[in-house]
């Protein structure tokens, strides 16, 4: 997993030529201070720079120290940390200074993931036992009955609780892949070209269940930096779960607008909509929302969870707002890139 996510930019600051009597006592407190003069990255300092020294301003404290790249990942920084017995590093895109990295997020970090690792595995097996239970069962009615007719009938429910076994790993197997792969291929994307191909291809659900798509898609020019094909897999999710609870001749509206220095790509249903009591709990891994659809689909608990996941790397946002018997609306938002290097909108797809 790479640092972006753990990279603190609510830093304080100093300027470097502050003395050390009024910024001693805040920089035990805070671990590391930025020293800055205006626009101006002079380094960082930490409580281990005072020992040793008899500096009176902040600009002779500083000692050179290793940094991080932003594209790197945890292991890299915890080695980093490691081996020069650091709590806190500075991190870098290029030559730009971004922010502060510390360790005591990623070891909280990592000991939540371990917490939650352990729920996931009893989660897992608590969703596998029913599939399997169903095999086992329709297996022995299939053992003590030779009746043809009924035996069709078996084999559709044991494929039928396979698929279901399946799709639990399946997704479970993609959420870990999109949470520890830093390798995501980015590219510079004209987003509503990108949703216009989306929206135009076939939705069997939708015919399936009589519901209509409708698009409300800007006809703008919106440059985002994403990985386009995890984008579409995460907007798969939103649609088919609008379909999911809708009734027969409801509309799932895919819409896209501009606001705040963003591109904010929403899907509309006019379906069941989600209790408030559950709407905290929708993003979550095998969340208790989840439900089955209006004509019995059932969920794995775990489309969402991936959706968010995907966003989130792409740094984006997620969010919903619902209102039962009315539907629900999803909104993506994603950071509008302002590409001026012609090799990059060069590579834009268009």
């Amino acid at each position: 997993m790479r640092i972006n996510n753990f990279v603190r930019q609510d830093y304080k600051t100093v300027s470097p030529l502050d003395r050390l009597e009024s910024f001693k006592t805040n920089l035990l407190q805070e671990q590391a201070l930025v020293v800055k003069n205006n626009d101006k990255y002079y380094g960082i300092l930490t409580p281990f720079d005072l020992l040793g020294h008899s500096c009176k301003i902040a600009a002779n404290c500083i000692n050179k120290k290793p940094i991080i790249k932003i594209d790197q990942s945890l292991y890299d920084a915890l080695n980093v940390m490691k081996e020069n017995n650091y709590e806190v590093l500075e991190v870098f895109k290029d030559t730009e200074f971004c922010g502060l990295l510390y360790k005591n997020d990623i070891v909280e970090f990592l000991i939540e993931s371990n917490d939650e690792k352990d729920q996931i595995i009893h989660d897992i097996a608590h969703d596998l036992k029913n599939p399997i239970a169903s095999i086992q069962g329709m297996v022995e009615l299939i053992k003590m009955n030779n009746d043809p007719d009924k035996s069709e009938l078996y084999h559709n429910y044991i494929l039928q609780a396979c698929d279901e076994s399946y799709n639990i790993i399946n997704n479970l197997l993609e959420l870990a892949s999109l949470k520890y792969d830093s390798s995501q291929e980015f590219k510079y994307i004209d987003i509503n070209l990108l949703l216009n191909e989306f929206v135009s291809k076939p939705f069997y659900l939708a015919d399936k269940k009589n519901v209509t798509i409708d698009n409300e898609i800007s006809s703008e020019r919106w440059i985002v930096h994403i990985h386009p094909q995890k984008i579409i897999r995460a907007l798969q999710n939103l649609v088919i779960n609008g379909i999911k609870f809708s009734h027969s001749g409801d509309r799932v509206t895919i819409s896209s607008f501009y606001a705040d220095d963003s591109v904010v790509i929403s899907v509309k249903d006019q379906g069941i909509g989600i209790p408030d009591k559950l709407q905290s709990e929708v993003f979550k891994k095998f969340s208790k929302a989840r439900r089955k659809g209006t004509n019995g689909e059932k969920s794995t608990g775990l489309g969402l969870a991936i959706t968010q996941e995907i966003i989130k790397a792409n740094n984006g946002n997620i969010w919903l707002n619902s209102e039962e018997n009315v539907g629900t609306t999803f909104y993506v938002s994603l950071p509008r890139s302002s590409v001026n290097d012609q090799s990059a909108i060069g590579k834009i797809i268009r």
